[in-house]
């Protein structure tokens, strides 16, 4: 997913916008929301044609409410871009929920944030990795708030790892890798410190491989050529 960082003295905006497959998802709504609307519009034709407003009322209700329900969650799925905007000045970071006909900020204090993690979804929730099955979060923890807020999200480890790094030197604040727990571990601020690989991949395998899920058994500590000890 592309993400675009824009610098401007104290100022570090963060922006990524929402996949093409995501908006088309949205179109049936708003396919089946204008279809609701055109009865409703025609029948507000047939009553200025002289139908009485009694027999259509119903109708025009259904059609009116079931046209708004399907129609602006569609409408705000179609058209949402997230931003994040860091002022370091002033000491605030805002993200932004942009509809591009208007936008919901939610603010908090950047002394909150003490660390930047890089967390994972099993998005067939298998405990397997894999292209079609990985998304890796950023995220600005605030343990003081028990809060964890995502800023993007990618489909590589390195892409994850580019941007967490990047934020890390604008910012002075540490990065922890978390990709390798589970993720329910993930973005629970009060266990960063106990959260530890509990299925670790080989040393240099990349993300996209299957996880090694059996350990193989330790050696005997028996001296060579000596007899199992009996119960």
């Amino acid at each position: 997913m592309p993400t675009h960082i824009e610098r401007s003295g104290d100022l570090l905006t963060i922006q990524q916008d929402v996949p093409w497959l995501s908006r088309l998802l949205m179109l049936p709504l708003l396919l089946g929301s204008g279809y609701l609307f055109r009865i409703f519009f025609l029948s507000v034709g047939d009553v200025l044609g002289g139908v009485k407003e009694s027999e259509l009322l119903a109708g025009q209700i259904i059609c009116l409410v079931g046209g708004l329900l399907i129609g602006v969650p569609g409408l705000m799925g179609f058209l949402i871009r997230n931003s994040l905007v860091i002022d370091k000045a002033q000491g605030k970071v805002t993200k932004f929920y942009d509809y591009r006909l208007f936008s919901i900020p939610s603010s908090f204090d950047l002394s909150h944030v003490s660390l930047i993690t890089i967390t994972w979804e099993d998005l067939l929730e298998q405990n397997k990795t894999g292209p079609d099955r990985d998304i890796f979060n950023v995220n600005l923890v605030r343990p003081r708030d028990h809060h964890a807020t995502m800023i993007a999200f990618f489909r590589t480890l390195k892409e994850a790892t580019d941007l967490a790094n990047e934020l890390s030197v604008a910012l002075g604040i540490h990065v922890k890798d978390l990709s390798d727990t589970e993720p329910d571990e993930d973005c629970d601020p009060e266990q960063l410190d106990s959260a530890t690989p509990s299925n670790p991949r080989l040393q240099g395998v990349l993300r996209g491989s299957p996880r090694q899920t059996n350990t193989p058994p330790q050696p005997s500590a028996r001296p060579p050529g000596s007899a199992p000890a009996r119960p």
